[in-house]
């Protein structure tokens, strides 16, 4: 592809939404990521949550966990920040 934008589209419009299922992200999503993702969201009745942060700009990993169930269908987490210094450690 031409860029990772256009990658990242490619992947997350061939995920199969339906009405009733979630979006997972974290507060710092790209803004091209969240519009594409407000939009079908708005057009499919999918629901966008957004994942809380601790103090210290971390992902809070306790709520998360809680977060996810059986309707969760994607989880979008930005690893390398353009507006901070920060990166987010890995989760896997």
């Amino acid at each position: 592809t031409e860029n990772g934008t256009r990658a990242w589209s490619i992947l997350f419009h061939s995920i199969p939404f339906k009405q009733g299922d979630r979006i997972l992200i974290s507060p710092t999503e790209y803004i091209s990521n969240y519009i594409s993702q407000k939009h079908l969201c708005e057009k499919l009745g999918v629901s966008l949550e957004i994942i809380p942060m601790e103090i210290d700009g971390t992902l809070s990993l306790s709520v998360l966990k809680k977060m996810i169930d059986d309707r969760v269908k994607a989880i979008f987490i930005t690893h390398i920040l353009k507006c901070t210094p920060l990166s987010r450690p890995k989760m896997v």
